[in-house]
């Protein structure tokens, strides 16, 4: 998926976005003052400007506050929907992991490549967020082995109905996460934002509140500030690449836990091209005991048992 001209611009820097936003706010509000000093306003109809200065600077804040909350909610939602996700999957994979025989292994396995998918694809990294038809097609084939294992002999009843709990609990964070949409408000909303602080800008430049000039330049910069500030975390709380980058360590913390044979997983090494046998995370009580991972590739040994205490 590729972003969109408005997800693009909502992808820049934090410092990029707060530089366009400052800059041409500072260019008007000492433009306004100097036509003020040059030019004093008709004095009578400072009461009028008041109120209408009052009406848009109230608008701004309203827009402002109400854009932030919206923003930061669907960031935190995202997140979560993120964290249950690959709560289940580990759950999942914990459940395959355990179940003898290599099917159930490479089962667990690619539930690593799906996190892999997930991460580059479907939660901002690539600029974007929205789903992924291969990340899709990758869950469907892992379904697909999943119900064909459970429906295989040999399972407890238990451990047929924790791959069926868990296996339900991913699709359904799965679709969790796929509703909430980021950017979550419109482009005409963030118009009427940066809007409404042009026009309090303007207000306040052509009519301060103070004759000292010092003092004018000082509360006229303080304000096109506070209000850069205010839009620039709008715009930044509903960037693809800011909510990837609060999303993210849920799915970190599962490859990571996987890189490291947590899971029940033993993933290939990279640099061998060997594949560590599950076997080989068994419980600390058995550490003292020989393993069957730790046997020569090819030489498998039956007859060889743990010495007994």
């Amino acid at each position: 998926m590729t972003p969109t001209a408005y997800e693009a611009f909502l992808n820049l820097p934090a410092i990029v976005l707060f530089l366009i936003v400052l800059v041409p706010g500072a260019i008007i509000m000492w433009a306004c003052i100097r036509f003020y000093q040059r030019r004093e306003v008709d004095q009578n109809s400072y009461p009028l400007a008041s109120a209408t200065l009052g009406i848009i600077g109230g608008a701004f804040i309203f827009i402002g506050a109400f854009s932030l909350v919206t923003s930061w909610d669907t960031q935190s939602k995202m997140v979560g929907a993120v964290t249950s996700e690959f709560t289940s999957v580990t759950s999942l994979a914990e459940d395959l992991g355990g179940i003898p025989g290599d099917t159930s292994k490479a089962i667990a396995q690619s539930f690593a490549d799906y996190a892999r998918m997930v991460r580059d694809t479907e939660i901002g990294t690539a600029g974007v967020v929205g789903p992924n038809p291969e990340a899709q097609k990758a869950l469907a084939v892992i379904e697909k082995s999943v119900t064909a294992l459970a429906e295989s002999p040999g399972l407890t009843a238990h451990q047929v109905d924790n791959l069926y709990t868990h296996l339900e609990s991913v699709k359904d964070a799965r679709k969790d996460r796929l509703m909430i949409s980021v950017p979550n408000l419109p482009l005409s909303v963030n118009l009427l934002l940066l809007i409404s602080a042009i026009f309090t800008w303007v207000g306040i430049g052509l009519y301060p509140a103070s004759r000292v000039r010092w003092f004018t330049y000082l509360y006229g910069g303080s304000t096109v500030l506070v209000s850069s500030v205010l839009i620039v975390s709008v715009l930044t709380l509903q960037s693809p690449v800011s909510a990837s980058d609060a999303a993210m360590k849920p799915v970190e913390m599962f490859l990571s836990s996987v890189e490291n044979g947590g899971a029940n997983i033993g993933l290939e090494d990279p640099a061998t091209g060997s594949s560590e046998s599950p076997m080989a995370s068994l419980p600390p009580e058995n550490s003292g005991q020989p393993q069957p991972g730790q046997a020569p590739p090819g030489q498998p040994q039956p007859d060889q048992q743990p010495g007994q205490p």
